[in-house]
């Protein structure tokens, strides 16, 4: 993958994917129009790009494949920091790519389960769902529910993939919400911790958009719809039905 990429990080190659990334499936002439090149110039790029895989042409029509979605994924993300949108900095794409890209990404994805259970304990806090909560004060039950949620979210994500996920990536997306019982302990005031819960239970949504659109090739605000509405407004609606109804 890296070596693939290597060739496409620059130059027309590299517009090429990411317009078709953006637009879908795109004939020749338009596709030159956008990018302003001629014909021929044209045709030896979208010759290489085909010979790594990344497209296929059907006729006069081209679109990315599915190696090609995943590496023009990729290449969206590690933009220039100006070029990134609004939507894209919610992910934390620049922390997210290098650490799913990192020699030690298996490594971190072990410690960071252990880090988060050591500031369950210290912090008593239990999540309960994709929320954290005071309700439980035995801590054998906040262990219990909170690692109960922890897996139930790893494995919704894992099969809603179909598999398709790696569980490292999915824990790796997952960072914020595991790092909210250290700063929890640290800033110790209730109205920014209470903030803070839902500002990065948001910003895991945005991060596991990137780990999805990396491992599956997705499109990232497709991604982030899904997200905000499963592990988000769900859950805040459930909350709110729950302590007004019952």
């Amino acid at each position: 993958m890296e070596d693939i990429i290597y060739k496409v990080a620059y130059g027309e190659r590299r517009r090429i994917l990411l317009t078709l990334y953006k637009k879908g499936v795109t004939s020749l002439n338009k596709l030159r129009d956008i990018l302003g090149v001629s014909p021929s110039a044209l045709l030896m790029d979208i010759s290489a790009l085909e010979t790594l895989g990344l497209i296929r042409r059907d006729g006069n029509l081209v679109e990315l494949t599915d190696q090609g979605a995943k590496v023009a994924s990729l290449l969206s993300s590690i933009g220039p920091l100006r070029s990134l949108s609004i939507l894209e900095v919610l992910g934390l794409r620049p922390i997210v790519v290098p650490m799913l890209f990192s020699p030690y990404a298996d490594l971190l994805s072990a410690l960071l389960p252990l880090l988060w259970a050591a500031s369950i304990l210290n912090s008593k806090l239990t999540l309960l769902g994709v929320i954290y909560t005071n309700i439980f004060e035995n801590i054998i039950e906040i262990v219990l529910v909170s690692m109960i949620s922890f897996i139930g979210i790893l494995i919704s994500i894992y099969l809603i993939s179909r598999r398709r996920i790696k569980i490292t990536h999915i824990i790796i997306g997952l960072f914020p919400i595991l790092i909210y019982p250290s700063f929890y302990q640290i800033i110790g005031n209730y109205n920014i911790n209470y903030a803070l819960k839902f500002i990065l239970l948001v910003l895991s949504c945005g991060t596991l958009s990137v780990i999805t659109s990396y491992d599956l090739g997705s499109r990232y605000e497709t991604s982030l719809l899904f997200y905000l509405s499963f592990m988000f407004v769900l859950p805040i609606l459930a909350y709110l039905f729950f302590h007004v109804y019952i």
